[in-house]
């Protein structure tokens, strides 16, 4: 028992010099505070007082560093204690913050509306300039987050209310102060504007010639389809580089164009979409009314039959009733409300036909117009393909002619080569990766702007 208590002490000892020399070192870690042993070994009053002299020691110290000013508050807890870094404060996303900055702008916006000015400093002569640059103050300082900018701008946007309170009146002080300095304003401006080079003269436009369209139809509109092309071959004179022979491309659905390049014209992909749904929903019509709606018609009208069948021969038991009622002369007042009572005005008329197209009948309708129009719309496709593929094979022809003249000429860089359409294969993709990379760029920009909204309220109505 006698002999654990150095060894204990000494243990305790060390402990306080770690903790001390570590909290020399301003650091955000802090190691465990000193803990008395839990061991059996007897302390004296003079320990005691010793361990509560180091206490008030290490208070002393740790309250210089802001970061660890509550640990010595915690000594005697088991659980370890750490500084925690203070948290990353966005002004744009708080509420409060925006609601202050928001009240702020509508005042400053509807003092300055109430300032009197003269009409030498008035923007384009009718324009009240103060507004205007409250605006651009504050979309200048949207993205603040720094605590001291955020100050510094709230107290000078409130002085400038004062301000603008106080230029209200035309003889004080503030007024003057706000008319010299537009007025300077003005001159710089002015100074700034002179001291530009003149603009250049605008460029004179060469009118583009109208293209004609790319198929013209022949055929009369009885007849099947037949398709020429006026456009192609395009002339020689009015191309601006190497003639680039099209390719024919066929959808899933059987929709023709012409590729003449990538990426492909909106309006061509208008085209293909359009042509696409078209054809699905004819499909649908023609499934639909085979497969789903043939037999529920028919078991439709065979139940409308059997309808008819007993409307007719009650119709037939009703009108011997009547009949009979009026034979031996019985009033018919007291017969039910769906009983057809005869009139004067029917007696000898013949009821007109009325004919009622059966269910199954409209479903063959149905059937027949898709398998008509899917009909027609494969012709009309077949009719473009034999077009668009007279147009290559026109085209591959023009581009051998250009060749031969070009190597008549001597202008061999005007001649298409494999090796030259691999250089383009190159660039392509290489463009493409800058494209993609600046559009990712343009995306994460948006994104990081987008945490900073709010500051741009709605129009303030005075």
């Amino acid at each position: 028992m006698v002999s654990s208590r150095p060894a204990n002490r000494a243990s305790g000892f060390m402990t306080i010099r770690r903790v001390v020399k570590n909290i020399r070192t301003p650091v955000y870690y802090v190691p465990r505070p000193f803990q008395i042993p839990t061991t059996e070994a007897k302390f004296d009053s003079t320990d005691v007082a010793r361990f509560d002299t180091f206490g008030q020691q290490l208070d002393s110290k740790t309250s210089k560093v802001p970061e660890l000013s509550n640990v010595t508050e915690a000594r005697g807890n088991d659980a370890s204690l750490s500084a925690r870094m203070p948290s990353h404060f966005v002004p744009a996303q708080n509420s409060r913050h925006r609601i202050a900055a928001i009240a702020l702008y509508r005042a400053l916006v509807r003092e300055a509306r109430a300032v009197p000015l003269p009409n030498d400093v008035l923007r384009k002569g009718v324009e009240n300039p103060l507004p205007r640059l409250v605006k651009k103050g504050f979309k200048r300082n949207q993205t603040e987050a720094s605590y001291r900018l955020v100050l510094a701008a709230l107290s000078k946007g409130y002085k400038f209310l004062n301000l603008f309170k106080g230029a209200q009146t035309p003889s004080s002080k503030e007024h003057s102060e706000i008319l010299t300095y537009l007025r300077e304003k003005s001159l710089r401006d002015a100074r700034s504007e002179a001291g530009k080079p003149p603009p250049p003269p605008p460029k004179i436009e060469r009118p583009k010639p109208k293209w004609p369209p790319l198929l013209k139809r022949i055929s009369p509109l009885d007849e099947p389809p037949v398709y020429i092309s006026e456009r192609h071959p395009v002339p020689r004179g009015d191309l601006s580089g190497i003639r680039h022979v099209p390719n024919v491309a066929v959808t899933a659905h059987g929709v023709v164009f012409l590729r003449q390049g990538k990426p492909q014209h909106r309006s061509v992909c208008d085209y293909v979409q359009k042509k696409n749904k078209y054809k699905i929903k004819n499909m649908e019509h023609l499934l639909g009314s085979m497969r789903d709606e043939q037999q529920f018609a028919k078991e439709e009208d065979q139940w409308d039959g059997h309808l008819q069948t007993e409307i007719k021969s009650q119709k037939r038991v009703v009108e011997r009733l009547v009949r009979l009622r009026q034979r031996i002369e019985q009033p018919l007042a007291d017969l039910p409300d769906w009983v057809e009572k005869p009139s004067y005005e029917r007696v000898g008329t013949v009821e007109p036909y009325v004919f009622e197209e059966s269910y199954t009948s409209s479903v063959a309708a149905t059937f027949d117009d898709a398998s008509r129009r899917l009909s027609d719309d494969a012709a009309d496709q077949s009719a473009r393909a034999r077009a668009f593929l007279a147009i290559r094979e026109a085209e591959k022809k023009a581009l051998e002619e250009d060749n031969e003249y070009y190597r008549e000429k001597g202008y061999k860089w005007m001649i298409d080569t494999p090796y030259k359409k691999k250089q383009r294969r190159v660039a392509k993709r290489k463009k493409g990766g800058q494209d993609r990379f600046e559009r990712r760029a343009v995306r994460q920009d948006k994104a990081r702007k987008s945490n900073f909204v709010g500051l741009s309220p709605a129009p303030i109505q005075v």
